[in-house]
């Protein structure tokens, strides 16, 4: 992704991915290469990684925490 909004928090701070720069398309397909280029074990920790943070900010649990500390 690009390095803005959603993905500064999702993707760079949870290392599920690759942030590139701003309009940057080179940037951007050297981030796509080298998650392409990962060794299939690396691949597998990297996609079970982003499922667990996507559960864990998609849940209903986690909708619910949040509208509980906006009431707080």
């Amino acid at each position: 992704s690009f390095n803005v909004g959603y993905a500064l928090d999702l993707v760079k701070n949870t290392g599920t991915g690759y942030c590139a720069s701003n309009f940057d398309s080179i940037d951007f397909s050297n981030g796509i290469s080298n998650i392409y280029n990962l060794s299939i074990d690396k691949y597998s920790e990297l996609r079970e990684k982003c499922r667990k943070v996507s559960i864990e900010l998609t849940s209903n649990a986690s909708f619910i925490e949040a509208f509980e500390k906006i009431f707080e």
